[in-house]
């Protein structure tokens, strides 16, 4: 049936109010000021509910169809305990994924970001782990998923701190250790003037876990007391899983030093890792972080394996070349050490010969003070 002439220009009419009432109401929303307040009420309530923990953001800005800027954010777990603050930060979001199970953010810069990662003795769960562990009853699809295309962090500090307990008669005294209720702390620092990632993807680390490629960093990583490791790039990818670290860098820089790098270290209260690297040019003085005894001048090329469980450790060095003023070191060399110390396939020549370069480039001391060789040979020109 036709509608009269003055019932369709009512209906126009009515539609055409709606529009503008649904427009107007966008534009309050996303521009000004009120709105924003409402939309950052709704997003603390919303989001909040999907962690267990607590986000606070003191103001909200932008246009937040798409994006929107954060002023003071805050997250904390369910202690209380900061796990990260910042600023300032600039998100661009899929507006559609925000209430589904695949949080999809296209873009992420924190400005000014400190980030704590600890987990307390006696815990199992590390603090980011019981913030975002999805407590849905009966879920079997992992949880949510945040996928990020794009991560930057600019004038970054992250510490990561775990319980340790040290192995009988091990050396703790680059160690940056702290009492805590119920035992001790290990505290590493990391400072970042910058760090980008890309496709990063975060899950329970059970099922998925966290990965992300490494697109750039530059900073300083103080892995133990003393002078700090000084990255001036790298990139690579690394996988986080709830026991276990996987790092694949096959490009790091250094001040004066470039290689590849791969690491593989298993979580816990005592850390076993394994370490590669293909170093093809070092400075020792960017290697001091690691080595503290070694010479700063001088330059050293090597491919090494480094394996460390608990007491138990092992190096391998294949095509050393140590060049210091005043003596130069070629060869290889195997060495694991424990309680006894065993060298194995070692063909190691200097010239001339200096007996206390190699206990400076090892980066344990041989715990022995005399050492018989069974069989040696010494030149005073190499051939």
């Amino acid at each position: 049936m036709r509608l009269p002439v003055d019932a369709r220009r009512w209906a126009a009419a009515g539609f055409a109010v709606a529009l503008l009432a649904g427009v107007a109401a966008l534009f309050w929303t996303t521009q000004t000021e009120a709105g924003h307040a409402r939309v950052l009420a709704l997003t603390l309530r919303v989001l909040g509910g999907r962690l267990q923990g607590r986000l606070a953001i003191e103001r909200i800005r932008g246009n937040l169809l798409a994006g929107a800027r954060l002023d003071g954010l805050h997250l904390l777990d369910p202690r209380g305990d900061t796990l990260l603050a910042a600023d300032s930060a600039y998100v661009r979001y899929d507006l559609r994924t925000l209430f589904g199970s695949v949080i999809v953010l296209r873009h992420v810069e924190l400005y000014r970001p400190r980030v704590w990662i600890q987990r307390l003795p006696g815990d199992s769960l590390w603090n980011y782990e019981l913030v975002f562990r999805d407590t849905t009853p009966g879920d079997t699809a992992g949880g949510t998923v945040l996928r990020v295309d794009t991560l930057r962090l600019l004038d970054a500090i992250v510490r990561v701190r775990q319980p340790w307990t040290p192995s009988p008669g091990e050396d703790t005294t680059r160690l940056d250790l702290r009492l805590v209720p119920g035992g001790r702390w290990l505290q590493r620092t990391f400072r970042f003037d910058s760090l980008a990632v890309a496709n990063l993807v975060y899950g329970s680390l059970d099922r998925v876990g966290l990965g992300a490629e490494l697109v750039q960093a530059r900073g300083q990583l103080a892995l133990w007391r003393g002078e700090p490791l000084r990255i001036r790039a790298a990139r690579g990818r690394l996988r986080l899983r709830h026991d276990s670290l996987q790092v694949r860098l096959p490009e790091l820089r250094l001040p004066a030093s470039r290689g590849a790098f791969e690491a593989f270290v298993r979580l816990g209260d005592s850390l076993r890792y394994e370490l590669a690297a293909e170093v093809d040019r070092a400075a020792l003085a960017d290697l001091r972080w690691l080595l503290p005894r070694v010479p700063r001048q001088g330059v050293l090329r090597a491919r090494v394996l480094y394996r460390s469980d608990g007491p138990r450790q092992f190096l391998w060095v294949d095509s050393l070349d140590v060049d210091t003023p005043g003596t130069r070191l070629r060869g290889r060399l195997a060495v694991r050490f424990g309680d006894t110390v065993q060298v194995n396939d070692t063909d190691l020549r200097a010239r001339p010969f200096d007996p206390t370069l190699l206990t400076k480039i090892l980066p344990f001391p041989l715990p022995v003070d005399h050492l018989r060789v069974r069989a040696a040979t010494f030149r005073t020109t190499e051939r």
